[in-house]
């Protein structure tokens, strides 16, 4: 296996069949590497020193290139990588490894009728938005939990199998979401509004994969999935701050969000004014 590099620093989420890491590593010096994994692992590098890699995949000659601010590597479940880095300073990783289940949850796609394609250099702007985003996400959590990351993760699979795969036959169309599935979706999001609610539960609420789901219920609402669960949250805290005295905290935590800054922050960007400002108003 590959000698660590030294961790500076590291944060990280967790979803369902998914995980999300970024880190601050010194990459100084010679690392031998060998390396295979269950799941599929799509790195990030924001920034780096001048670092060359060499490497063998699956037997392969061996191919050595450098490593560049903004590169994305990505490395199939089951691939085995082995080889050798040299580098000199500190480097940002954003990492996302996957299930394959994953896979047929976003795209409803059966993971036997593709492989996703080893790339040391993949180039995908959008794939690129997204894992910024997430490592984004990963160093400073936004108000929503993880509803927001899981769009961003099934984002990010969709483009991988769209265009980085071997994809047999053409994807199921995008598909609408009939009203009845719809309405069961409102209803499961009313009931566990305080929680930390899951695109991919929604999704199976609905039988949909994720990424069919999350295009259908932007067309139907006008807004994605983490919008709207973030207008109706905030709407929620509206109602409890306009009601019996209750500590600002205590409305925060229990409409779902993360913590009373991020209550603030966001009821400020929404009503124009702070959660005790607006409970001020409404009481005069």
């Amino acid at each position: 296996m590959i000698r660590p590099y030294a961790t500076l620093s590291e944060s990280s989420i967790e979803g369902n069949w998914f995980r999300v890491e970024s880190q601050t590593q010194d990459v100084t010096g010679h690392r031998d590497f060998d390396v295979q994994f269950p799941e599929h692992h799509l790195t990030l590098t924001p920034y780096t020193p001048p670092t060359w890699i060499a490497a063998r995949m699956d037997g392969c000659p061996f191919e050595r290139f450098p490593l560049r601010p903004g590169q994305l590597t990505l490395l199939p479940a089951e691939q085995r990588a082995c080889g050798y880095a040299d580098g000199l300073g500190t480097r940002g990783e954003v990492r996302l490894s996957f299930k394959p289940e994953l896979v047929i949850r976003a795209s409803d796609i059966e993971p036997s009728r593709l492989g996703l394609v080893r790339s040391m250099d993949l180039r995908n702007p959008s794939i690129l938005r997204a894992m910024a985003a997430l490592g984004r996400e990963v160093d400073q959590p936004g108000p929503i939990g993880r509803a927001y990351a899981e769009s961003l993760v099934v984002r990010t699979v969709t483009e991988l199998v769209r265009h980085h795969s071997t994809l047999t036959g053409a994807p199921k169309p995008a598909e609408d979401l009939p009203s009845r599935r719809l309405r069961r979706v409102i209803e499961y999001i009313e009931a566990h509004l305080g929680e930390d609610l899951s695109l991919l539960t929604l999704a199976a609420e609905a039988g949909m994969g994720a990424a069919h789901f999350a295009r259908g219920f932007k067309r139907a609402m006008g807004r994605s999935v983490h919008q709207y669960l973030l207008k109706r949250r905030l709407e929620w805290a509206a109602a409890l701050l306009g009601g019996a005295e209750q500590p600002i905290v205590e409305v925060a935590l229990a409409t779902g969000f993360c913590s009373q800054s991020h209550l603030t922050t966001t009821f400020q960007r929404l009503y124009g004014t702070t959660p005790a400002g607006y409970r001020r108003e409404h009481r005069r």
